[in-house]
């Protein structure tokens, strides 16, 4: 027991240095911004940074900065994580509003920039609920878990990254009709009662499939004619993105 808290200790030690020598080099790195960020806000007779308040996903609250008048208002973060207010990987930071399954849990393991609740939500992933990867953080919370979330989340943003894109309820791609809705809506569709007692039929479709469709024309037409047809994996959300 004694050897597993010496470990955990190492481990936000750690992670503890990491985070001053990442945001050091970032502030450096982006100080031009932060000195225009300056200029501007005196020029605006406006402060250079302002606190707002957030929560984690284990329900403590938390004082953040925000950056007034820069090209990037998430260099706040680096203050934050420089003063040891959050991490650049921990658990998840909330909306407003945080859901209701947030519940209070005891741990030494800071909110995070990057999250693997955050890098499930960006690439479409709905298999965990947000208390359940938080607790999967927690308990496998180390410096390989620190590296691994933080490029996958770099990694994700870069395909990911949000813009304003048409949304239709249905599309095609590479000829495969999809039916471009979210998880509730697919279950509401599948537990739904069928008075007519007809059978529906339905399709997942992933990049596997896609191929399959395009070598042979005859799955193209059976998947095209069912009832529904799902997108199933990033993959082909990253497509449809395209």
């Amino acid at each position: 027991m004694k050897a597993l808290r010496r470990q955990r200790a190492l481990t936000h030690f750690s992670v503890r240095i990491l985070d001053i020598l990442i945001a050091s080099i970032l502030m450096v790195f982006f100080s031009p911004l932060i000195i225009v960020s300056f200029v501007v806000s005196i020029a605006k007779n406006k402060p250079l940074i302002e606190y707002y308040h957030g929560v984690d996903s284990v329900d403590r609250s938390l004082r953040l900065v925000k950056m007034n008048s820069s090209a990037l208002p998430a260099i706040g973060y680096l203050f934050d994580v420089f003063k040891g207010t959050i991490s650049f990987c921990g658990v998840g930071i909330l909306a407003k509003n945080p859901v209701s399954s947030v519940q209070h849990i005891n741990t030494r393991v800071k909110a995070g920039v990057f999250s693997l609740s955050a890098l499930h939500r960006m690439s479409g992933l709905a298999a965990y609920e947000v208390g359940s990867l938080t607790a999967l953080t927690i308990q496998q919370y180390s410096i390989k878990h620190y590296v691994l979330i933080s490029l996958r989340s770099v990694f994700s943003q870069c395909l990911y990254r949000c813009s304003d894109l048409h949304c239709p309820d249905q599309f095609r791609l590479f000829g495969v009709k999809i039916d471009n809705v979210n998880l509730p809506e697919a279950v509401d569709w599948v537990c739904e009662d069928n008075c007519a007692s007809n059978t529906r039929l339905s399709f997942f479709v992933n990049v596997h499939s896609l191929n399959i469709c395009a070598a042979n024309p005859a799955a193209k037409r059976v998947i095209n004619a069912a009832d529904r047809v799902f997108s199933d994996g990033s993959g082909v959300r990253l497509g449809a993105r395209f």
